[in-house]
């Protein structure tokens, strides 16, 4: 059964996901957010709704 990933800024819906996939998404700003520190996505993609650059990473 799929699930809705959704926008953490404005919570429009970004990409369907298998349901037993688990995710994290964080708003990324490339101004000041060059060194992410630990926190390392595996995929971009830009909000269709608020043009928001998200970050979302597979957790296992």
């Amino acid at each position: 059964m799929k699930k809705k990933l959704l926008c953490p800024q404005c919570g429009g819906r970004l990409i369907d996901t298998e349901g037993t996939v688990k995710s994290e998404t964080r708003a990324i700003d490339f101004r000041y957010d060059n060194s992410m520190g630990k926190w390392i996505p595996d995929y971009y993609l830009k909000c269709w709704k608020c043009k928001a650059n998200i970050g979302i990473r597979k957790v296992v």
